[in-house]
């Protein structure tokens, strides 16, 4: 395997991975796959390494006694993030169960011929190409204009959308592929294949801001909310709403950790703590706290997530 240019077939499908690989290289290969994935929204699904340590060990100190704590880690792009929150659980020997999710967990690996497989999201539309064995996003190719790059991905995906049995086989419509080209069709789970090995983590494709499934409803003793809640990312009435509804996941008294990484790597957040009277208190700040801090303490307990209102699907970030 190239390392530089891992395809998509190389990450996930063992047969295909190097036996003596070490768990460092395996990062390193996944670090390389997720940076050439580019969503339909433009964001790469790259997550960093080694940013959330402080937020980890000042969360897991904070988790209630008994077992076992449930926990959910949300947006979680390539989910190496949650991959580190795991070992840290383990380290510090606390028994959990814990559900992370994302905007886009659910992807397809398309093989067109031996040289050219497609990934795509649900919609069709080409998030990562496997040329000859390599690893390419096309629009990072400087010979080829992004305007034209984008051109070439709406194409594919207006087509592939012309096959009515594939397409129903990717909604989950029907449980078996007839692609009316033949295309071989591959379900694969859009985060570091290392997260299949833990029994106690349930992944699932996630909105924060319009996912109101009554199976989160006040689930969950901990919910960690890395490099997504700013307002980089959202407006004022945004973060109240996606804040409303992790607010109702939560257990009374359970704990909400909001935090940033800066671009020199230094992350600022706040662990909130959601008390008897249905607000939220700061209990614990990670260096300067978070930027969202104001909102997350302002909101009051009369207030309610409006799911008439609500018709946003959430820009997933990169972490």
């Amino acid at each position: 395997m190239g390392i530089a240019r891992p395809t998509a077939r190389e990450i996930y499908f063992s047969d295909h991975c190097l036996p003596s690989r070490t768990e460092a290289q395996q990062e390193e290969c996944e670090k390389r796959f997720f940076t050439r994935v580019r969503l339909q929204n433009q964001v790469f699904k790259t997550t960093y390494s080694r940013r959330l340590d402080d937020v980890n060990e000042a969360l897991n100190g904070l988790l209630p006694g008994g077992t076992p704590v449930q926990l959910m880690d949300v947006a979680i792009s390539s989910g190496i993030s949650t991959q580190e929150w795991i070992d840290s659980l383990i380290r510090a020997r606390i028994d959990f169960r814990m559900v992370a999710g994302d905007l886009n967990i659910n992807a397809y690996l398309l093989s067109f011929s031996k040289n050219l497989e497609i990934l795509v999201d649900r919609s069709g539309y080409p998030i990562h190409f496997d040329i000859f064995g390599q690893g390419v996003e096309i629009s990072l190719i400087k010979i080829i204009p992004r305007p034209l790059s984008f051109l070439m991905k709406k194409t594919i995906a207006r087509l592939l959308m012309m096959d009515a049995p594939l397409v129903c086989y990717m909604r989950g419509d029907v449980k078996e592929n007839a692609s009316r080209f033949g295309l071989s069709c591959i379900p694969i789970t859009l985060v570091s294949p290392r997260l299949s090995r833990h029994t106690r983590l349930e992944i699932i494709e996630d909105d924060i801001l319009s996912n109101h499934s009554p199976n989160l409803a006040n689930r969950f003793h901990a919910i960690r909310a890395a490099n997504i809640l700013n307002r980089a990312y959202f407006g004022k009435s945004e973060i109240k709403s996606i804040l409303l509804n992790l607010r109702q996941r939560l257990r009374p008294g359970g704990l909400l950790a909001v935090c940033r990484t800066l671009r020199n790597n230094h992350t600022n957040g706040t662990i909130f703590c959601l008390n008897e009277n249905g607000r939220f208190q700061a209990i614990k700040r990670i260096g300067e706290g978070s930027e969202i801090e104001e909102d997350v303490l302002s909101l009051s307990r009369a207030e309610t997530v409006d799911q008439s209102s609500v018709d946003h699907s959430l820009a997933a970030a990169s972490r």
